[in-house]
């Protein structure tokens, strides 16, 4: 595999070394997250490679969604929430977490106690 020579057009450049900041990129990270969340309790959804589960003793409940290089996730804990926010800053370069408004087109509306799919 190379790249044509505008002067030399029977001849090619030869690549001497992969360029990690294209393809193999996304698998690195990938497997840096998903090790992160096995190795913590974590339990990938069967179904779908990019969910991840926690369920704790007393009932309550985690779950991240992993899209590329964005992480949704939702709770029935609070306390959770600010946990997870600060395990993650501290372990991962990200920043900070705030609330969801849209995601791959859809809006997303919150109001008091509900929240709305548009």
């Amino acid at each position: 595999m190379g790249s044509k020579v505008k002067e030399h057009k029977d001849k090619g450049l030869k690549l001497n070394k992969a360029l990690y900041e294209l393809k193999q990129t996304p698998r690195a990270w990938y497997k840096c997250i998903d090790d992160y969340f096995l190795n913590n309790r974590f339990i990938k959804y069967p179904y779908e490679y990019s969910i991840y589960v926690k369920i704790m003793k007393s009932g309550d409940n985690f779950t991240v969604y992993l899209f590329v290089d964005d992480l949704i996730f939702t709770r029935n804990n609070s306390k959770m929430f600010g946990d997870f926010k600060q395990v993650m800053i501290k372990e991962f370069e990200m920043k900070d977490i705030c609330l969801i408004f849209y995601y791959l087109g859809i809006e997303i509306k919150k109001e008091e106690d509900e929240i709305f799919v548009i």
